[in-house]
């Protein structure tokens, strides 16, 4: 089974508030519920290209994109790589 990503409204009732008062305090801190979901799942893709060979079509269920087109699109604009390149790059010593 696919990891869960819990959305707005379920993170927001874990932390007994409304979402619109969790949007209002991460706003006010300068980010946004999005913005920290999408650091997270660019943090776990970069890790996970660099330790393991898993598929891109398989790295973008668990990350809850709709297919690997999808993840792909978004890695590039977090990173300026495709994952492709990314996982091809020379490791730094």
């Amino acid at each position: 089974s696919r990891p869960q990503w819990a959305g707005l409204q379920a993170t927001a009732a874990e932390l007994n508030m409304s979402a619109p008062t969790l949007q209002r305090k991460l706003a006010a801190a300068g980010t946004s519920f999005q913005a920290i979901k999408d650091e997270l799942r660019r943090d776990i893709a970069v890790s996970r290209l660099g330790t393991s060979k898993v598929s891109f079509t398989e790295l973008a269920a668990d990350l809850g994109f709709a297919d690997a087109a999808a993840f792909q699109r978004a890695f590039k604009g977090w990173t300026g790589s495709s994952p492709g390149l990314y996982r091809a790059r020379p490791l730094e010593s």
